[in-house]
């Protein structure tokens, strides 16, 4: 597959889920921890734990207006639901995942996470996201403190060394760098 692994900044972005239920979840709360805001298509009354500054619960069937104004979907209702929603939003130009029929979509949510400055992203292109997850957890829990605490050290000095005015100067600066993370 096609697919190009990239992190996306949507702080300030609104995307759309479709379905409410535990993959809609999810997904809901990764954007909203991100800085994303998020508009909520579901039948069912929204939830206790959705939060109104995360963005807009709306109560009802998905219709192709709900497609207004945002930039990301993702279709996390049942499969025919889905298909509908992946439809639309792919004829409009938009990014979807479609968590019933990845293939469908254009994009796919790996397994992801964090620990200090270290952002991780593991696919296995379906064969199994639980292995994904479990490769993840692996990836991360290997990171030592000292790592950590060089990954802080590296973003500091180069934030310093990219102001460097001396284009020369600045690229040797920048390639130390580079040969202190190897």
């Amino acid at each position: 597959m096609g697919y190009l692994p990239l992190f996306l900044n949507v702080t300030g972005v609104w995307s759309l889920v479709v379905g409410g239920g535990g993959v809609g979840r999810r997904r809901i709360e990764k954007i909203h921890s991100c800085g994303g805001r998020v508009r909520v298509v579901d039948p069912q009354p929204q939830p206790s734990w959705f939060q109104p500054e995360w963005g807009t619960w709306l109560a009802e069937p998905f219709h192709t207006g709900h497609l207004e104004g945002v930039q990301l979907v993702f279709a996390c209702a049942t499969p025919e639901v889905n298909e509908r929603v992946c439809d639309a939003a792919l004829a409009r130009g938009l990014w979807i995942g479609n968590s019933s029929q990845p293939e469908a979509g254009n994009l796919i949510v790996p397994a992801s996470g964090e620990r200090g400055l270290m952002a991780v992203a593991v696919h296995t292109h379906g064969a199994s996201p639980r292995y994904a997850a479990k490769t993840l957890e692996t990836i991360l829990n290997s990171l030592s403190d000292e790592e950590l605490t060089k990954l802080e050290v590296l973003k500091e000095l180069r934030t310093r060394f990219k102001k460097i005015a001396d284009p020369t100067r600045k690229a040797k600066m920048l390639a130390l760098l580079d040969d202190f993370a190897q």
